[in-house]
């Protein structure tokens, strides 16, 4: 088997050529793509915590619910027991006035309202 130099002369470009990618094109290309990976990891992390966060909102949140909702319902039996209990409100109790004197008055009123129509006419 004969050894053409051609052959030899291609092995040579095609390394030469490899090297040439490895070091211009491969190098660079590896260290964006692990730099992309270790953002992609962070970007991961940090939704992770906000993700954590967020339901320890939630959670704040129904507690503080619950608690409105147990204070609601502490209260409402004895805001029940005001409205549904057989004590009756005492009735009110007017001072009576006797007829003369409520006639007095309604000829006073009637007087002032005359007089005050008749300045308003003039």
């Amino acid at each position: 088997m004969e050894l053409n130099a051609t052959l030899l002369v291609q092995v040579c470009n095609i390394l030469v050529a490899y090297g040439i990618l490895r070091s211009m094109l491969l190098r660079p290309l590896v260290t964006v793509l692990e730099s992309l990976d270790k953002a992609r990891e962070q970007a991961h992390k940090t939704i992770a915590v906000h993700e954590e966060h967020v339901v320890q909102q939630e959670q704040e949140k129904e507690r503080r619910w619950r608690d409105c909702q147990q204070t609601l319902w502490r209260s409402i039996p004895q805001k029940l027991e005001i409205l549904t209990s057989d004590k009756r409100m005492p009735e009110p109790h007017f001072k009576s006035i006797p007829a003369d004197e409520l006639t007095h008055v309604a000829l006073q009123v009637a007087d002032s309202l005359i007089e005050k129509v008749k300045d308003a006419r003039q």
